[in-house]
């Protein structure tokens, strides 16, 4: 992949081990001179290695999530244990490492206030332990490490604060631009809306009068029923267009409002199959929850694109359309006794009917063979 999400993506994840490298080395630098007293029988160096050993492994652990609400918990154990390794050993000089690897997570998880404090708690609480270790002694020694450690924990402070507000950045600059994204699709829609209405919705509505006007002429004669039937099939499409327009200015669906039953489907597809003389289209519909108007504009035109592609391509003298819940999904099934093909070459209407279903979380298929007619069947989730 080479998108910037996912070279983003590469940089946190090689951000988060070098930051990882990093703890680990400030550890070694931290336990390595320990190791001497060990075996010297030095009274604290067990129990102090075997704390530190804890210690690392809950750093790793809030290096494997940079989620800020799960890594709080684990930032504060580590400001813990760094007070429980003082107070097991208050003279080992190199405590002050484990100050950088808490504060750098602690950074992260908190504001830069609550992480100021935190990094000046841990460099007094060096300064005194290494204070009470050499009782009698000068403060100067104790207060100029304490100082140090100060200083590297603002600087990791600083480079942690710098790669939050980055990361914070980008997201935003994410978010602004899927914002945008979505605008521009709503204004296509718009724009695809008024087209649709002005110029396809205004040349139905003028076919539709001229049809009716037909109709009054051709009454009592052979061409009266073939002149009402396309008077009622130019109605019911620019009512299709209309519901299209609607949604399109909504949410993109083209049948908007209500959930519909299987009753309501059915009596779509009856209207689509008394819409063709030829082929003889028979409808089946049963067993169906109640449908999303997603899911029912989507096997809406399903159907739409079954019935067309059975009357102008397949030379079928029957249809079967079946529409049926099996399994969670809802089935759509077109099955003609036409000419079929050796190969399924699809058009923009079956391409079209793939994607409508693939966005809904469907899927499409279509087979035929030669003289063994033509197959289609369409699937979506009950919930689409």
């Amino acid at each position: 992949m080479s998108d910037g999400r996912a070279e983003r993506q590469f940089s946190e994840t090689t951000l988060g081990a070098i930051a990882g490298l990093g703890g680990v080395c400030a550890w070694l630098a931290a336990v390595i001179p320990a190791l001497s007293d060990l075996s010297g029988g030095g009274p604290v160096a067990v129990p102090w290695l075997g704390l530190s050993v804890a210690y690392l492994v809950v750093f790793l652990l809030n290096m494997r999530d940079w989620s800020p609400a799960r890594a709080r918990g684990l930032a504060l154990l580590l400001v813990a244990l760094y007070v429980v390794l003082l107070l097991v050993a208050p003279g080992y000089g190199t405590n002050g490492m484990f100050t950088v690897m808490a504060i750098a997570c602690v950074a992260f998880c908190f504001s830069d206030r609550v992480t100021a404090a935190v990094a000046l708690g841990q460099a007094l609480a060096l300064a005194a332990a290494l204070a009470v270790s050499q009782p009698g002694g000068s403060l100067l020694g104790p207060l100029s490490w304490g100082g140090a450690y100060l200083g590297i924990q603002l600087f990791a402070v600083a480079m942690v604060a710098a790669t939050r507000r980055e990361r914070e950045a980008r997201m935003e600059l994410a978010a602004a631009q899927a914002a945008l994204a979505e605008a521009s699709r709503a204004e296509e829609r718009l724009r695809m809306a008024r087209d649709l209405h002005d110029q396809v919705g205004h040349q139905l509505t003028a076919l539709a009068l001229h049809l009716e006007a037909a109709t009054h002429l051709a009454a009592g004669g052979p061409a009266a029923e073939p002149v009402e039937r396309c008077r009622a099939l130019a109605k019911d499409t620019l009512a299709d267009v209309r519901a299209v327009v609607a949604g399109w200015r909504g949410d993109g669906t083209a049948y908007d409002g209500a959930a519909y039953d299987g009753a309501a489907l059915a009596a779509r597809l009856d209207d689509l199959a008394a819409a063709v003389p030829q082929p003889r289209v028979v409808v089946g519909v049963s067993d169906l929850p109640t449908l999303t108007p997603a899911a029912y504009d989507a096997l809406v035109r399903a159907a739409q694109e079954v019935v067309t592609n059975a009357a102008r391509h397949a030379g079928a003298t029957e249809l079967r359309l079946d529409v049926r819940a099996e399994d969670g999904e809802i089935v759509l099934r077109g099955v003609d006794d036409g000419r079929g093909a050796a190969e399924v070459v699809a058009g923009n209407g079956l391409t079209g009917m793939r994607e409508r279903f693939a966005r809904l979380g469907g899927l499409v298929t279509a087979s035929g063979t030669p003289g063994g007619g033509f197959r289609v069947v369409a699937r979506l989730p009950e919930r689409s």
